[in-house]
């Protein structure tokens, strides 16, 4: 048991701790909601970040009990006039009159905004307060959307101070938009790491073929399925499972009926996060064939990639985007080019008839991941740039 010095001792340990909690800096990261099952990586980036105090600005507040986070300021805990007939983006613009007294009662410093239409919403509080704006630019906010409304980020462009991109081809997406060189700069993505145990993965009897994905056209599960048909009459010894929902799912269905793949290739639905990591072991190599679609919608990094290397396994994807920054094609896994479905069948089929490099594969992905996309390497980064923008 502790003395009575020592519980003096102890009790002014955490006094002090409080007191510095109290004087961090303070940060807002800006989300539409918070969270999407799908935007982990959100939270990750949210928590790992030390050096200051992260409250969140959203519209509405969502999956609390999978995110669980104290500083959260959502619009939808207000009574704002027809709440529930405005939209998630209004909702935040009718709420920056609170967010601004939250700025102003919490001194935060700098405005850190998930996703370009998020970034225009807050140029009204950067302007009032004078606080620095950087804006994350994540994938379809930096393709899909500026298609549809090309001077969309005019102003965000002219008055944001910083642009985060998952890549250095968004980097250059960015550009050809409009925004000033030297203003976006490259910021990969990160994963929690000690979540992802690294497995070598061994031959069996059975290969299994593994996608986690939105079922959304740009990820390329469709050409999945079509290259694994050719695979599996190959390799009959050969499944592919899907992990994942979306509005493609029954256009797959017919797909897969199509090719008399039933039995071969499941659809699994969508799954909480560590039963994703559960179906990574037990499979044998990652499928994701992204690719851009005809309306211009792109990847930036995607994270099941990342996850996928840094369990150990071998991956066959795309040069699309931002993956070729992520896997090294011949060392860390397979590119083709998009909608390649003959060459990614082809590279399928290495994999089966090779199962001897799949651990020299495994191991090179993971030392991949753990050079550049960890995020508490990542948020340390960060740290780096907010304190170059409110002169820590």
């Amino acid at each position: 048991m502790l003395s009575e010095a020592g519980w003096h001792r102890l009790c002014a340990i955490i006094t002090r701790h409080r007191d510095i909690n109290n004087r961090m800096k303070v940060i807002a990261h800006v989300r539409l909601r918070f969270l999407p099952l799908t935007e982990t990586f959100i939270y990750n980036e949210a928590t790992s970040i030390k050096a200051y105090r992260v409250l969140v600005f959203c519209a509405q507040r969502q999956n609390a009990d999978k995110f669980p986070y104290n500083d959260v300021r959502s619009v939808s805990d207000l009574s704002l006039p027809f709440y529930a007939l405005n939209g998630v983006m209004l909702r935040l613009s009718l709420g920056c009159p609170y967010f601004s007294g939250v700025i102003s009662k919490e001194d935060v410093r700098l405005l850190h905004a998930h996703y370009g239409p998020t970034g225009t919403r807050m140029l009204p509080l950067k302007r009032r307060h004078g606080i620095p704006l950087i804006t994350s630019f994540r994938g379809m906010d930096a393709s899909l959307l500026p298609s549809k409304d090309p001077g969309m980020y005019d102003r965000l462009f002219d008055e944001g101070d910083l642009f985060l991109a998952r890549s250095q081809d968004m980097v250059k997406d960015l550009e050809t938009l409009g925004c000033p060189k030297g203003k976006a700069v490259a910021h990969h993505s990160g994963i929690m790491l000690d979540d992802f145990r690294h497995a070598e993965r061994l031959a069996e009897e059975e290969v299994v073929f593994l996608t986690v994905a939105r079922l959304a056209q740009n990820k390329g599960v469709q050409d999945a399925v079509e290259a694994f048909a050719t695979v599996n009459r190959e390799h009959p010894h050969t499944r592919l499972r899907i992990v994942g929902e979306g509005p493609q799912r029954g256009e797959l269905e017919k797909l897969i009926r199509s090719l008399d793949l039933e039995g071969m290739v499941e659809l699994a639905g969508a799954m909480p996060h560590n039963k994703v990591l559960d179906e990574m072991l037990k499979a044998h190599v990652f499928v994701l064939p992204s690719f851009t679609t005809s309306e211009g919608e792109k990847e930036g990094i995607p994270n099941a990639l990342m996850e996928a290397q840094a369990t150990g396994m071998p991956v066959v994807s795309t040069r699309h985007a931002g993956i070729p920054e992520l896997v090294s094609d011949g060392k860390t896994g397979l590119l083709v080019d998009e909608r390649d479905i003959a060459g990614l069948a082809s590279k399928m089929s290495w994999l089966v008839d090779n199962a001897g490099q799949w651990g020299k594969m495994g191991r090179e992905g993971r030392r991949r991941v753990e050079e550049e996309f960890d995020i508490l390497m990542q948020c340390a980064k960060i740290e780096a740039i907010y304190a170059r923008f409110i002169g820590d």
